[in-house]
């Protein structure tokens, strides 16, 4: 193994080309990585990688064969059951979308002028005025809390 290992880092130009050129840390590890596999087929040996797919691979089509059900076809099956999501409730996004959608209605309806009350636009300007007062009391109030 090791005379191939030596044969293939000297005599072999694109490998040799490769680690050489290499000029990164990404770069000499894939070029490593390409020595590798290239050394392993030289010696005919197989990764376990390759080995384990090849036993999923026949233990799949046994399964098949003798029972005639295909197993990834369940699996499909039970990952698109648990995927579906819920028809009742909406993702938040949306949820949050039509919640201010819904307030800036409700904002829009209450300012528009209406006939039977021409006073509503300025009972809605003291009302906020209000909440502004009562805002930056208690922003004075925190400062105060943070001071002590």
């Amino acid at each position: 193994m090791a005379s191939e290992l030596l044969k293939l880092r000297f005599e072999e130009g694109e490998v040799r080309r490769k680690i050489d050129k290499a000029d990164t840390n990404i770069k000499r590890a894939l070029a490593c990585q390409r020595f590798a596999s290239s050394l392993s087929q030289r010696l005919n040996q197989v990764s376990a990688k390759f080995k384990k797919m090849k036993f999923e691979y026949r233990k799949r089509k046994g399964e098949l064969s003798t029972t005639g059900n295909n197993p990834q076809d369940s699996d499909i099956e039970a990952d698109s059951r648990l995927a579906v999501p819920k028809l009742d409730k909406k993702p938040p996004l949306v949820q949050l979308a039509a919640t201010k959608q819904t307030g800036m209605e409700a904002i829009a309806a209450t300012m528009t002028p209406q006939k039977d009350n021409p006073n509503r636009l300025r009972e809605l300007q003291y009302k906020f005025n209000e909440q502004y007062l009562e805002s930056m009391r208690m922003q004075q109030r925190q400062v105060e809390l943070l001071e002590l």
